[in-house]
């Protein structure tokens, strides 16, 4: 029995740079917000439907990238204006 292989090209997607949809800042390290090379500050606002049926699906993202600053001053007080009560989860390792 004799085997063949071909070559398939695949294409990986990096983020190269967040800007934040609300204002226009540009994220100080390219996809993350802190200057410290140590701290994390990611914000998301997403939502994300599709279909699964085991090994084949569909995942579509509806997504808008905040600053930290935004989150603070405009996000948190607007949903909070709806009603909307946030949670703090931390986790340490």
């Amino acid at each position: 029995m004799s085997v063949t292989y071909n070559d398939v090209a695949r294409v990986t997607r990096e983020v190269d740079q967040v800007t934040c949809d609300l204002c226009g800042a540009e994220a100080a390290r390219g996809n993350t917000w802190p200057v410290d090379s140590f701290a994390i500050d990611e914000i998301t606002i997403m939502r994300k439907t599709g279909r699964s049926a085991g090994s084949f699906g569909e995942i579509n993202e509806e997504k808008v990238d905040v600053c930290p600053d935004c989150w603070v001053s405009k996000v948190v007080p607007f949903f909070e204006g709806l009603g909307a009560k946030f949670r703090g989860e931390g986790v340490q390792w």
